[in-house]
């Protein structure tokens, strides 16, 4: 509940060493539908980004150990 409403009033959400999740609009589009290969108009929507931390990245990507994850995230300033 605490998540949807902080993104519902248009809040991020970060997760230490894991990610931060934002609230974006994806403006209006053209698409096709594909069964009739007309253009359809998609409306203006909200969505939710997310942007994997560079911790979590580098452990996936075999630059880092696992346990990097449990540790506390270095402050920046």
């Amino acid at each position: 509940d605490a998540v949807v409403d902080a993104l519902r009033h248009g809040d991020s959400l970060t997760l230490s060493n894991v990610g931060t999740l934002r609230v974006a609009v994806a403006p209006e589009r053209q698409a096709r539908n594909p069964q009739t290969g007309g253009t359809v108009t998609v409306p203006e929507r909200t969505v939710v980004r997310w942007k994997a931390s560079p911790t979590l990245l580098d452990v996936l990507n075999g630059r880092a150990e696992r346990d990097t994850l449990s540790t506390k995230a270095p402050k920046t300033s």
